[in-house]
């Protein structure tokens, strides 16, 4: 009998750890950011000017892009259409609620297209990007 209980407690622990995957439909909305980090540190002139909209087609606009999206896992790749002369962006979702949503990316920050203090055009930027959904 002990070992029984011990069985299901180890499969419980094991499975609370487990990553949830990011549902497509959680994702569906209009979102603005409210903070947006490069490298740990607080864009403050620049945090709540991203608009993130998500929508069921699979198409999302981001401020002055569009294009197309996907759900990997915890993995949101936002594809840019032919027209757009941004770069793919592979985020991960770090934290989603039904109102709540932090995505991180890592890529440079002429990639990203804008200019943080301190940090040169092909330096590798860790973006956190915090928004709430309008």
């Amino acid at each position: 009998m002990k070992k029984l209980l011990w069985l299901l407690l180890l499969g419980f622990i094991f499975a609370s750890c487990k990553d949830t995957v990011v549902q497509p439909d959680e994702l569906v909305g209009n979102w603005q950011s409210e903070e947006i980090y490069a490298n740990g540190k607080l864009q403050e002139d620049i945090s709540k000017s991203t608009w993130l909209g998500i929508r069921k087609d699979k198409s999302y606009y981001k401020n002055y892009t569009a294009g197309n999206w996907s759900v990997d896992g915890k993995r949101l790749v936002l594809s840019p259409d032919g027209m757009s002369s941004t770069t793919l962006l592979d985020y991960k979702v770090v934290e989603h609620t039904k109102d709540r949503l932090t995505l991180e990316v890592v890529l440079t920050q002429r990639d990203y297209f804008m200019k943080f203090d301190g940090v040169d055009d092909n330096e590798q930027v860790t973006i956190v990007e915090k928004y709430r959904k309008r």
